[in-house]
């Protein structure tokens, strides 16, 4: 099986709580508050994959903050994480342990605004390959409500 490359966009603060944690795991409703599964990418993850975490920090700023690799098959439990957030009160979650995560410094952590604007080119390029979920609009931006978004490893590589 060929490694996939990912973006989980997401927020820093809070995500999750003890165990559920930023850059050790994955999660989400298995469903919607309407009972859609949107979250449905979180069962094509494979061990050995590579998630680009795209974080807003908490003045809602949107960073390539960095990269982890898929560690566990992806389980539904019933257990909601200690802090869910707005994802809190569903039945079940999808939970998925990472492994080697590292942070971004330097040029590598920029803004996804600024990282969209030098990549248009290929992001624009890439759009076809990817049935669905795409992480980027057609103005570059990142497209609202997308959780875990399947990436090219071409746009992989530019990061």
């Amino acid at each position: 099986m060929r490694k996939r490359y990912w973006v989980e966009i997401t927020n820093v603060y809070p995500h999750g709580g003890a165990n559920w944690e930023y850059g050790n795991y994955l999660w989400s409703p298995t469903k919607d508050t309407e009972g859609k599964k949107i979250y449905e990418n979180m069962t094509e993850v494979s061990v050995g994959d590579i998630i680009v975490h795209f974080a807003r920090d908490i003045d809602g700023k949107t960073f390539v903050d960095g990269e982890s690799q898929i560690a566990t098959k992806t389980a539904i439990v019933s257990s909601p994480p200690p802090k869910p957030e707005d994802w809190g009160g569903r039945e079940e979650y999808y939970k998925v342990e990472l492994k080697n995560f590292t942070k971004y410094t330097g040029n590598r952590r920029r803004e996804v605004k600024e990282f969209s604007m030098i990549n248009w080119d290929l992001i624009e390029n890439e759009r076809g390959k990817i049935l669905k979920f795409y992480p980027f609009d057609i103005n570059g931006r990142l497209n609202q409500g997308k959780y875990l978004c399947e990436i090219t490893e071409d746009i992989y590589n530019s990061i």
